[in-house]
């Protein structure tokens, strides 16, 4: 799931980071665990401090702002978003076969939105082999100014990822007001989870009826909305840099 300067950094550089700090902070339950399984001693040293989403995610209503985002990526009218890189762990090629077979049965079309980078070729291959690749549409990178909007005229967040550490693309889209659907690996649904609909990762018709029943159920869709605006409110850059703080006052008092 990682290019090469990713597994270096893993095996040799980060190991010894770790056993020098005298705090080390991670942003999930998930990654602590993850991280005291393979290093038990750092147990009493390690904090869980959440990361945050800017205060820019919030709905955008402007339609003269939506319109040149739209014209921008040559978005359709209606669509289902996957924002990230492509990359194996993502799940792409799932949610691809997943979009297949809903998409005569839906007026909304995929879109993936985020830079090409390692191992991405099959993905690419399974989206262009696809009996409805004219309704999947790739918008390449994405500008963070262009982020709030692009949130804000989804149907839906989709991100059905293997694994993810935090997973902040939900956070940002509940923040615009959009649900999100999200799998189980990692932290998802230990952070988005609690306000997003969790999909088990498995084959891609759970995903599928999944994402069907909540384009047609309005009103589960609106309380899934509400849920995420009040979560992502929790998460801030502001609320994150005050524990950091308190964390190295801690540290330099011990």
């Amino acid at each position: 799931w990682c290019k090469p300067s990713n597994v270096a950094h893993y095996r040799m550089a980060l190991p010894r980071s770790i056993r020098k700090a005298t705090r080390i902070i991670v942003p999930s339950r998930c990654t602590a665990d993850a991280v005291t399984e393979m290093f038990p001693d750092v147990a009493a040293r390690l904090r869980i401090i959440p990361l945050g989403i800017g205060s820019q995610f919030r709905p955008v209503t402007d339609a003269q702002r939506c319109a040149h985002v739209r014209s921008q990526y040559r978005l359709p009218a209606r669509f289902m978003l996957c924002l990230g890189n492509i990359e194996p762990k993502k799940n792409l090629g799932a949610v691809v076969r997943a979009y297949e077979q809903i998409a005569a049965d839906s007026e909304e079309d995929l879109v993936i939105a985020g830079p090409k980078t390692w191992k991405c070729g099959d993905v690419l291959r399974i989206i262009k082999a696809s009996p409805v690749a004219h309704r999947i549409h790739r918008t390449g990178p994405v500008a963070p100014e262009h982020l709030p909007a692009l949130y804000s005229m989804a149907s839906l967040l989709i991100q059905w990822s293997l694994w993810e550490g935090v997973g902040l693309p939900p956070l940002e889209a509940m923040a615009c007001g959009t649900a999100a659907v999200v799998s189980d690996g990692g932290a998802l649904p230990e952070l988005a989870g609690r306000a997003a609909h969790v999909v088990p990762l498995g084959p891609p018709e759970a995903l599928a009826e999944a994402v069907l029943s909540l384009l047609r159920d309005g009103d589960r869709c609106h309380e899934i909305v509400q849920k995420g605006r009040h979560l992502a409110e929790c998460w801030t850059w502001p609320n994150h840099a005050q524990r950091v703080a308190r964390l190295y006052e801690e540290a330099a008092g011990g």
